[in-house]
């Protein structure tokens, strides 16, 4: 789960993109957004296999 504080460093970031570039807002980006940054927030790295360099262990996630 996010912090508040991300949570609204994410929105407040998002709101001053769409101003600086004059955008219109759309529910589906702001859904892509908080689906991608829940995603991240669970990614624990200290969990990763050292001992096998060709295995991806953990969740990945490709922007």
């Amino acid at each position: 789960m996010l912090a508040d504080e991300v949570k609204d460093l994410i929105q407040s970031s998002y709101r001053q993109l769409l101003k600086s570039r004059d955008l219109i807002p759309r529910y589906g980006q702001r859904q892509m957004i908080a689906e991608i940054a829940k995603q991240l927030a669970v990614i624990n790295p200290d969990k990763a296999d050292a001992g096998d360099d060709d295995a991806v262990t953990g969740p990945v996630c490709v922007i």
